[in-house]
């Protein structure tokens, strides 16, 4: 059977169409429905709204991409994911490897990149996360690597990167040639389900609200033969987008911009990810002379500036194509503020919400989402700008990393980054601040401020290792006793035994 696909240029328009769907879908009772989702938000979101309308959410098993991806190898007889290739197990994996190649001298960029343990540390881990994604949404370079070839669909300033890094994902395969890797495995498991080797549920909803790994599209397209599948994806524009080309492109090739190719700028040139899961959603997964179905939105009530904008968006047209004469007045519907840093980021948008909610006298925090590219960066900002001061702003932020919601995993992924070498003052001053440490430090005899107090008085860049502590210690008899009851506070800490310390 086709897979069915439907798209939307809305997200509240594409989840209200998935919550109406489960909440007719009659299935009998305990069978439980499986639908892939692409964040934890938005299964929280989900729940909310299917517990609203039908007073209960249950029967429905909402999953992130990894945990599906596991489900269905279960059921496959597939062995689980060796640890090794996920991202932390990459980074211990990577490390020896770096190192062999500085001492190789294989390229000089790389060993400049690994002047020290902690530089090479660091390296490892961005590189466990590169190698990762690139495993799921790089398939055809990876191909290329595999067989020691250059990929040669990279720009020339990535080229000298792509040399050290296609010998480095070598090694490391070779290194783990009797364990296949998540892409590989991706496959086996396609094969396994069209040979009908596995029990598959009756159906199965996907939402996509962004790109979907090009190696989960030939899984998917799998279980539409043996199950029904609707996909429903979040686009931009609900227009054919397989020919859109930006001007800067069609200049590049030597051709005369034509912008009925174009379409919106915006489009071409910020929308390029949207267009390329479109390409990709045609090559795996639409069937010759499938159409796709588009969720109809309701009539715009207004005729601001955010409202044509997002017309012309939609209608993949130039702005104004579509004016009919109509002016454009300045409104306040869409604005763009040129801030120079990301505190001074989160202090307008302050002003700008304190200014939103006295102006519009039925507006509720609920309504109001703030999007932001690091949560990392901009979500201890917004804590510490939102939320002090008057009056103060409620603020929940979605999907943060565990290391910031639980101080004892801080604490410890702070303490390892010590244990790599040389490490500035401030991360110890740091690591005294954490409350899974401050807690301990009175079995010092001493308080956090007297001991962070002779940590500065020290004026040594600090670590775990030997070498390090035999400098600090040779300061004075006194700053050896109190380093060596910081090491025991520490081998506490790590043991998870308060005695200890």
């Amino acid at each position: 059977m086709p897979l069915e696909l439907k798209y939307a240029s809305d997200a509240t328009a594409l989840l209200d169409d998935l919550v109406d769907a489960l909440g007719r879908s009659g299935s009998p009772a305990g069978v439980v429905v499986p639908v892939l989702m692409p964040s934890l938000p938005l299964v929280d979101r989900a729940k909310a709204e299917l517990a609203r309308r039908y007073g209960v959410a249950m029967g429905v098993a909402f999953l992130l991409p990894g945990t599906f991806i596991e489900r269905i190898a279960e059921r496959a007889g597939l062995d689980p994911v060796h640890r090794s290739w996920r991202p932390e197990g990459l980074a211990w994996r990577l490390l020896p490897l770096l190192a062999a190649m500085v001492e190789e001298n294989h390229t000089p960029r790389l060993a400049t990149a690994c002047v020290d343990d902690r530089a090479r540390q660091a390296l490892a881990a961005e590189l466990a996360d590169r190698f990762d994604q690139y495993l799921y949404f790089r398939p055809s370079m990876l191909a290329a690597w595999d067989k020691n070839e250059p990929f040669k669909d990279l720009p020339a300033s990535a080229q000298d990167d792509e040399t050290w890094q296609r010998e480095l994902w070598r090694r490391l395969s070779d290194g783990l040639a009797n364990q296949p890797n998540p892409a590989v495995r991706l496959r086996e498991l396609a094969r396994r389900i069209e040979a009908g080797d596995c029990e598959l549920p009756a159906s199965l909803d996907v939402l996509a609200t962004g790109p979907l790994p090009p190696t989960l599209l030939p899984l998917l397209r799998a279980l539409a033969t043996r199950t029904r599948v609707c996909l429903r994806a979040l686009l931009p524009s609900t227009q054919y987008l397989g020919d859109i080309k930006a001007g800067r492109t069609q200049m590049r090739a030597g051709q005369a911009v034509d912008l009925e190719w174009e379409g919106h700028p915006l489009l071409s040139h910020l929308g390029k990810q949207a267009i390329v899961t479109f390409q990709n959603f045609e090559q795996a997964l639409v069937t010759e002379g499938q159409e796709y179905d588009v969720i109809e939105l309701p009539e715009p009530t207004s005729d601001t500036l955010l409202t044509r904008l997002k017309e012309d968006i939609r209608a993949a047209r130039q702005p104004g194509a579509d004016s009919a004469g109509r002016r454009l007045e300045p409104d306040r519907s869409l604005r763009v503020h040129r801030c120079h840093g990301a505190r001074r980021e989160v202090e307008v948008l302050r002003d700008e919400l304190l200014d939103a909610f006295a102006s519009l006298p039925d507006l509720k925090a609920s309504e109001v989402l703030i999007l932001a590219p690091d949560l990392d960066t901009y979500g201890p900002l917004a804590e510490a700008v939102l939320t002090t001061g008057n009056p103060t702003l409620p603020l929940r932020l979605s999907e943060r990393r565990l290391d910031r919601r639980d101080p004892l995993v801080r604490g410890l992924q702070l303490l390892l980054s010590l244990a790599a070498g040389r490490a500035p003052l401030s991360e110890g001053l740091a690591l005294l601040e954490l409350p899974a440490v401050s807690d301990c430090v009175g079995a010092l005899g001493t308080d956090p401020e007297t001991l962070a107090d002779r940590l500065r008085a020290s004026g040594i860049t600090w670590g775990l290792n030997a070498k390090h502590r035999r400098a600090l210690d040779a300061g004075s008899q006194d700053t050896g006793t109190w380093r060596a009851g910081l090491d025991r506070l520490l081998a506490g800490l790590w043991l998870g035994d308060a005695d200890a310390a």
